[in-house]
C-alpha cells in the first residue's frame, strides 16, 4: 500500500515532507501518516479522491497540526 500511495504522490508531483507507517498484523491494517505540501484545498481534495480510489484504502483524512507556527513554516494548508 505504501508503494501505491507514494507512487501516486510522485505522479502528482506532490512534495512529501515525512511518512510514518504503522502496521497492525493482527488486524490486517496499515496506517500511513504523510505530511505533504499541496497548492491549496482544491488540490488536496483532488489528491484525497485519487488516494481513496486505490485498492484497499478505506479512509483518507486530513489531520491538522496543533502547532500553527510549524504549519505556516511548512507552507501547510
Amino acid at each position: 500500500m505504501l508503494r501505491d500511495v507514494t507512487g501516486l504522490l510522485g505522479n502528482e508531483k506532490v512534495n512529501v515532507l515525512a511518512v510514518n507507517t504503522l502496521t497492525d498484523t493482527d488486524e490486517g491494517i496499515a496506517r500511513l501518516r504523510i505530511i505533504l505540501e499541496v497548492e491549496g484545498l482544491e488540490a488536496l481534495g483532488r489528491l484525497f479522491s485519487r488516494i481513496q480510489q486505490l485498492p484497499n484504502v478505506t479512509e483518507v483524512r486530513r489531520l491538522r497540526d496543533a502547532n500553527p507556527s510549524k504549519s505556516s513554516r511548512l507552507g501547510g494548508v
